[in-house]
């Protein structure tokens, strides 16, 4: 019986039916075992496998390297980073927070500012850390790692992103797999719509056309006015109407057409909302021309005319022929009405009412006519599609009024909608203030941080919760971390140091409140420092 055969037996059996038979074992690690006088039998089989492991080690020479072996030395072109700076960067991989990537994103910036390098401690971390973290952290990290961290990159393929290799966007664009460069887009495009519409601009032409639509959806929730004039181009040119037209090539003019639709500046908002005009009828009267609290009123045709009938529709603006949901949309024109909701923002439907936003918004929520009877209770019909133009617009009026209804205080992307000011008081007001998904929302940019007086409101209400023992949402630390204003540290502190101490939920305030908050808050502070 070999060796291993014998030691696996011993093992499955158990050392108390089966016990190491030191003559089954090669006479040196006999002769080893023999000499450490173990009576234990469990503690001898460890014995056994581990000298047995270093014996059959013992005198192997390593695998033949098979590539080419360079000679010249690695020569760093740029001057590696200073030990605090090091430190830091230790400290921030070794976070579990929300904030991580976001400081270790400003960290890499700080380094690339001072046309500096990581250093060859940090590079493998660094490295595996990127593996799963993302595009962006994948691109900084390429650009901090240098000579030595690029000819590790080459040795090991798990760290071989060809997208990301050298730090350059346009190899993401060039090399990444369609979901890669989707993820890429998205990413980039919130932090500089122009430069990622000149990006999707060059390869435009070599896109297969489901590509495009994906790029086109992506664009409808980040619009923003400079991309007026390259979508006109397209619906102008690539996205006219055909028989055999196919539904993908549809689906890219309605995305087209709905975003032109957003922009009061392009042509084919004001041609629809010269037509629009036509029926809505003229308030009668000098009291109706002076008050705008007069009725709204809208009169859709019941039959099909030269504007609401679905092939022109279809041609003009990519909307289906036909209503696809009898149950939502009572008639056809009601649903190509709803299209239009969904596009137009809420000031322009105020002018052509000539009423005021609040008004409007009521009008379309809660008329008669728009509202839909579902298990007994009457529902609003557009609801749907002004929850998509409270998204596309970022309307706040609008947005205040969907959260309003019921089962919508949560809605995280109408919550991303709102200003700094508007989600702090909102969040505040309705008592959201330890909810996650709620936090995550904040619409703040890069860099910003909430104000003194909600970050006061959410450790009072924290404690609050402790005292009831209601603080349950593990994640409410993390994901305030990154938003956390440095002025309200010292209340932070206090609260731990005094009341937190009374109060049973005190290790999990410790562990998800306190210890998130304020490591990042206080990173956050020393890179501001080295700055």
């Amino acid at each position: 019986m070999s060796v291993n055969q014998h030691l696996k037996e011993v093992a499955l059996l158990g050392t108390s039916k089966r016990t190491v038979e030191i003559a089954q074992l090669p006479e040196v690690v006999a002769a080893l075992l023999q000499s450490v006088g173990i009576e234990d039998e469990e503690t001898r089989l460890l014995n056994a496998l581990s000298l047995h492991h270093y014996y059959e080690q013992a005198g192997r020479l390593p695998a033949r390297f098979e590539g080419e072996i360079v000679e010249k030395p690695i020569e760093e072109q740029k001057q590696e980073i200073q030990p605090d700076l090091v430190k830091l960067g230790k400290k921030i991989l070794a976070l579990d927070s929300e904030a991580k990537n976001a400081l270790l994103v400003d960290w890499m910036d700080l380094i690339v500012l001072k046309g500096q390098i990581t250093g060859p401690e940090l590079i493998i971390p660094l490295l595996s850390y990127a593996q799963t973290a993302g595009n962006l952290v994948r691109v900084k990290a390429a650009a901090v790692i240098g000579e030595m961290g690029e000819w590790i990159r080459e040795q090991h393929e798990a760290f071989q992103w060809k997208a990301e290799k050298a730090g350059d966007a346009n190899l993401v664009w060039q090399e990444g797999t369609s979901v890669e460069r989707r993820a890429y887009f998205l990413e980039a495009r919130a932090q500089d719509p122009k430069a990622t519409l000149s990006l999707l601009k060059s390869s435009w032409e070599q896109e297969h056309i489901r590509d495009k639509s994906a790029f086109l959806a992506a664009m409808s929730v980040t619009l923003q006015p400079s991309d007026l004039s390259f979508l006109e181009d397209l619906l102008q040119e690539e996205f006219l109407p055909s028989k055999k037209e196919k539904k993908t090539q549809r689906a890219c003019r309605m995305y087209i057409s709905q975003m032109l639709l957003c922009l009061p500046e392009s042509k084919l908002h004001r041609r629809t909302i010269e037509r629009l005009a036509q029926y809505i009828p003229e308030k009668k009267g000098i009291l109706s021309k002076v008050f705008t609290s007069a009725k709204l009123e809208l009169e859709l045709p019941e039959l099909e005319d030269s504007f609401w009938n679905g092939e022109y529709l279809w041609q003009e603006y990519g909307f289906e022929k036909e209503n696809p949901d009898i149950d939502l949309y009572k008639t056809d024109q009601l649903y190509w009405f709803s299209c239009f909701v969904e596009s137009i923002p809420i000031q322009t439907w105020s002018k052509l009412f000539g009423s005021k936003d609040k008004q409007t918004i009521d009008f379309l929520l809660n008329s008669p006519r728009f509202r839909n009877k579902l298990k007994g209770k009457f529902q609003p019909g557009l609801l749907i599609n002004l929850r998509l133009l409270a998204i596309r617009t970022k309307e706040q009026q609008l947005i205040l009024a969907l959260l309003n209804l019921k089962g919508a205080a949560k809605d995280p992307e109408l919550l991303s909608g709102l200003s700094i000011a508007n989600w702090e008081a909102y969040v505040s007001k309705q008592n959201l203030l330890l909810i996650s998904s709620v936090l995550v929302s904040c619409p703040h940019e890069k860099g910003q941080q909430w104000s003194e007086e909600f970050c006061t409101s959410l450790l009072r209400a924290a404690m609050e919760a402790m005292k009831q023992l209601k603080l349950q949402d593990y994640r409410v630390g993390i994901t305030a971390a990154p938003y956390f204003n440095a002025a309200a540290l010292p209340l932070l502190k206090r609260l731990h140091e005094g009341p937190a101490n009374a109060f049973g939920q005190y290790n999990f305030w410790n562990k998800h409140i306190y210890l998130p908050i304020l490591e990042s808050t206080e990173i956050r502070a020393q890179l501001e420092g080295f700055k």
